[in-house]
C-alpha cells in the first residue's frame, strides 16, 4: 500500500481498478461492518445466563478478524488488478501494427 502511495505521488494520480470482480469482496466487508453495529440492546433480551453483546454478530472478535482478512485480500486483489492492467499496456500499443 505504501508503494501504491509512492507510485501515485510520483505519477500525480492514483491508479484504481474499477473491475466488477471486486464487488463481492466489498460486499463481504460491508456486511461485516454492518454486523458490528450496535443495533440491539442486550438488556432488553430478558434473563439469559450467557452474556449478550450489543452487535448483531454473536462473536464480534471473529467478525473483526475476518474483516481484517477481507480488507487485506481486497487491497491485494485491487493491486493485482491494477498491475495486470498496466502490465498489458505496452502490448496494446503495438496491437495496431500487424507484427508477429
Amino acid at each position: 500500500m505504501v508503494l501504491w502511495l509512492i507510485d501515485g505521488w510520483n505519477l500525480g494520480s492514483f491508479r484504481i481498478s474499477r473491475n466488477v470482480l471486486q464487488l463481492p469482496l466489498i460486499g463481504m466487508f460491508l456486511l461485516g461492518v454492518f454486523q458490528l453495529l450496535p443495533l440491539r440492546h442486550p438488556e432488553d433480551a430478558g434473563a439469559h445466563t450467557i452474556p449478550l453483546v450489543s452487535s448483531l454478530s454473536f462473536d464480534p472478535y471473529s467478525t473483526r478478524f475476518i474483516l481484517v482478512l477481507v480488507a487485506a485480500l481486497l487491497i491485494y486483489f485491487a493491486a493485482v488488478l491494477v498491475i495486470h492492467r498496466y502490465a498489458q499496456a505496452p502490448q496494446d500499443i503495438g496491437a495496431d501494427h500487424h507484427g508477429f
